[in-house]
């Protein structure tokens, strides 16, 4: 009798012990899982700000154009004010059907009184609307003394 009372408070505290664990193991993993989360996200605004700051300085050292930022990045789409180049899941640039990431570089150009030509930089996933990094950037084109007159 004696015995058993043992062997069962033994087994009750075997399970107790079992059952902690086991609860601690489901909040390591519960935190491991974030954490990987959270590194995913960071490696992509990583990505995302480096290549915002490449079109940035393409777009500065092009003059406020867009001539630099088709040599720089080929596969870029361009129409009359806007700049659209496609990423993959390895941030390289791809097709506008292979992309996972879209930048999008805005110009507005109000040279005609100030000399400034602006783009907006935006870098978001393709399926959603909000950014993941945006970037402003400004160029100012130098104005002649004729111009002043």
């Amino acid at each position: 009798m004696k015995n058993s009372r043992r062997s069962s408070l033994f087994l009750i505290e075997l399970m107790i012990s079992i059952l902690f664990f086991s609860l601690c193991a489901t909040v390591c993993m519960q935190f491991f899982a974030k954490s990987r989360l959270i590194s995913d996200n960071s490696t992509t605004l990583e990505h995302a700000i480096l290549q915002a700051q490449s079109a940035a300085e393409a777009f500065e050292s092009g003059n406020g154009t867009m001539d630099d930022l088709k040599s720089a990045f080929p596969m870029g789409i361009a129409s009359d004010d806007t700049f659209e180049i496609y990423y993959n899941n390895e941030w390289t640039e791809c097709s506008a059907d292979e992309g996972s990431y879209i930048l999008k570089l805005l110009i507005t150009d109000e040279s005609t009184y100030s000399g400034l030509i602006s783009a907006d930089i935006t870098v978001s996933s393709k399926g959603s609307d909000l950014p993941v990094y945006q970037l402003h950037s400004d160029y100012h084109q130098p104005m002649e003394v004729s111009d002043y007159e």
